[in-house]
């Protein structure tokens, strides 16, 4: 579906979102009547389906026909106390990949000799391309904060420039209630005997020296592999939002599922993770996103289900009849 996709071929894209659907949930149809949501727990390459725009019948998306929640374990079912919605928010766009920090960190607790000498094999065989820049994030998290102080009276932090560093991040004291990353992800294909952690990262500030096998005053290069990412003061954190390329790609492995960054930010303690399953064009992310924080963030005191508003920024673009590349990617995993 990707390749005819790529292609333009409408046509053959709906031929196999049909298909698709016949496959994986026909079987299921008469069990599917009479609910209204949907859990869904993918395994394996299923992790790298957007199944928000499959379709059981001629013009009519999945999405448009229940509401779709994706979890990665039974654990993700049981439910919580609801809760006020309060917190901080911890925004990062704007990044400036050409340049590190000026000031020195702690240093890194998580990564060590194996993982920096894979740094420099990976630098060394070009597998990391310069980023480059993305204009519209700074004005993505610039709407996200103002919706954010508008809705929550709760206080927030922007980190733009060369402030959107490894080291900002590896040295959070208390953990954000919402952390939105809005900068580059990248996936590397798996080479024998490589750990899955170091295949998928986020480009932050300096991440172009960094690629050249240079490091900053805090000893960081610039690019947050998963591996490190384990080590982030995330307990408690509501959501962590991916709004970047390719950020729902990781090592895929038959017995359990898609490593990378999504399941290492909730490793670190994120209670969900909004990823995207391909890339968007920066104008587009920001116009998605912004409509999703919208819908969530003004949910009533008292409940907060970012999987619910995802779901509303999705039907609103359907029924705008505006293309399934522009709001199938986002999936949220978890809670």
């Amino acid at each position: 579906m990707r390749n005819a996709e790529a292609a333009g071929d409408n046509q053959k894209v709906r031929q196999y979102a049909a298909e698709l659907y016949q496959n994986l949930f026909s079987k299921f149809d008469k069990h599917l009547k009479n609910i209204s949501t949907l859990y869904i727990a993918p395994d394996s390459f299923l992790n790298l389906l957007a199944f928000s725009r499959l379709m059981p019948s001629e013009g009519q998306y999945l999405a448009q026909k229940l509401e779709l929640r994706q979890i990665q374990t039974g654990r993700d079912l049981l439910r919580e106390r609801p809760r006020k919605n309060t917190g901080s928010l911890l925004a990062l766009g704007g990044v400036d990949f050409n340049n590190f920090p000026d000031r020195k960190g702690k240093g890194d607790k998580v990564a060590d000799n194996f993982l920096l000498a894979y740094a420099d094999t990976t630098r060394a065989t070009g597998r990391l391309l310069p980023f480059n820049p993305l204009p519209e994030s700074r004005k993505k998290v610039d709407k996200i904060a103002k919706l954010f102080t508008q809705c929550r009276n709760s206080n927030y932090k922007i980190l733009t420039k060369k402030d959107a560093n490894e080291t900002a991040l590896k040295s959070l004291e208390t953990p954000p209630a919402i952390l939105h990353l809005s900068t580059h992800g990248f996936y590397l294909s798996k080479r024998e005997s490589e750990r899955p952690m170091i295949l998928s990262g986020l480009a932050l500030a300096g991440a172009n020296q960094g690629i050249k096998g240079k490091t900053g005053k805090d000893s960081e290069d610039g690019i947050l592999f998963a591996m490190e990412v384990l080590g982030l003061n995330l307990k408690g954190t509501e959501l962590v939002s991916l709004s970047a390329c390719d950020t729902a790609k990781g090592d895929i492995d038959y017995s359990e599922g898609v490593y990378g960054l999504v399941r290492a930010f909730r490793i670190a303690g994120a209670k969900s993770v909004l990823m995207t399953l391909w890339s968007v064009s920066d104008s587009d992310a920001r116009k998605f996103m912004t409509k999703f924080y919208k819908n969530w963030l003004q949910q009533p005191e008292g409940t907060s289900d970012p999987a619910k508003a995802l779901h509303e920024t999705r039907l609103s673009y359907i029924r705008k009849k505006a293309d399934p590349k522009i709001w199938a990617p986002y999936v949220l995993v978890g809670k």
